[in-house]
């Protein structure tokens, strides 16, 4: 199992400190990777990057930013650029090949890279944690700020503070790591839990995490 815990006594990382085999990840620390374009598998792995960092960015839906990034985010265009981490990315959206139309998000790439909350996105040299080999999996997220449920709501959440930003993203990425490796692996039941769900389950990606698991996660033998 794994389990988002955000409750203020953080239970589940006692818990799991007491499991033999178990791993606690405290988010605000950064120990492991979650850039998406090394975490997830490559077909998955541009798509990711959309869903998770675009908001972030501030990269809105339907505009020239959005079609000129999601076609350099495939993989046969990141196969060929040789991109295989987003520092990589950023190294081709400041080359002479990429499209000048994408230097703003260049520069805004970089902007994030210096904010500590993000340390594990622009890490190219932090580990990729390998939920096969933990028996559990407790991840802090008490020391990330996270929106409430009235923040989520609209259009609000470009309007959120940096660190309240970066926490939305963050969560949303491991939540989303910890689906699609439950999902790949059948050898062994995954549960996914999530503590004091409520700000999660608003937003989009909480939404699209838990529809997955409710219309699929019995024949990938995994849970919420």
């Amino acid at each position: 199992w794994t389990m988002l815990d955000n409750g203020p006594l953080q239970e589940w990382v006692a818990k799991a400190q007491a499991t033999p085999g178990a791993k606690v990840v405290d988010l605000a620390k950064q120990s492991f990777s979650l850039d998406p374009l090394r975490i997830f598998p490559t077909e998955q792995a541009g798509t990711m990057f959309a869903e998770h960092m675009f908001p972030l960015l501030g990269i809105r839906a339907n505009t020239v930013e959005e079609a000129l990034l999601a076609r350099a985010l495939t993989p046969e265009s990141r196969g060929r650029l040789g991109v295989g981490s987003t520092r990589g990315f950023m190294r081709y959206l400041n080359s002479a090949e990429a499209d000048p139309r994408l230097r703003d998000v260049a520069a805004l790439l970089e902007q994030w890279s210096w904010d500590d909350y993000c340390a594990s996105v622009f890490d190219e040299e932090a580990p990729i944690l390998d939920l096969a080999k933990a028996s559990a999996v407790a991840v802090s997220t008490r020391r990330v700020q996270l929106p409430s449920m009235r923040e989520m709501d609209g259009d609000r959440l470009a309007t959120l503070t940096k660190p309240k930003r970066a926490g939305n993203m963050l969560y949303g990425m491991v939540a989303s790591f910890v689906q699609e490796s439950y999902f790949a692996d059948t050898t062994r039941c995954g549960i996914l839990g999530v503590e004091e769900a409520g700000h999660w389950t608003v937003s989009e990606h909480g939404q699209n995490v838990a529809y997955k698991f409710a219309s699929q996660a019995r024949k990938h033998w995994s849970g919420l």
